[in-house]
């Protein structure tokens, strides 16, 4: 993936979290965008060797609301945080 595509990508991703951060805000859990950003996560931004802290932040927010079996919204939105300013800091590496 070029810089342009992952940049591309990632924007993408953070406008997912910035709507689920959103969500959690309001205390409410949308599994569809959970799955969003795990599919943005497999088609490639998880694969480009800038962007592989993600997949560690990705893999806690799941586990955190759907793993546990209720969801913590707080620690929900905390994540959310921690995951736009990594990919605020990564479209930030890549202009």
């Amino acid at each position: 993936m070029n810089d342009r595509e992952l940049q591309e990508q990632l924007k993408r991703l953070r406008r997912r979290v910035e709507q689920l951060h959103t969500e959690f805000a309001h205390q409410h859990l949308d599994q569809k965008l959970l799955v969003e950003i795990d599919t943005f996560m497999e088609n490639g931004i998880s694969a480009d060797k800038r962007a592989t802290g993600l997949r560690s932040l990705v893999d806690g927010l799941r586990e955190n609301v759907l793993v546990t079996g209720h969801a913590n919204y707080a620690e929900a939105i905390r994540q959310c945080v921690r995951m736009k300013k990594m990919i605020d800091g990564l479209i930030s590496d890549l202009n």
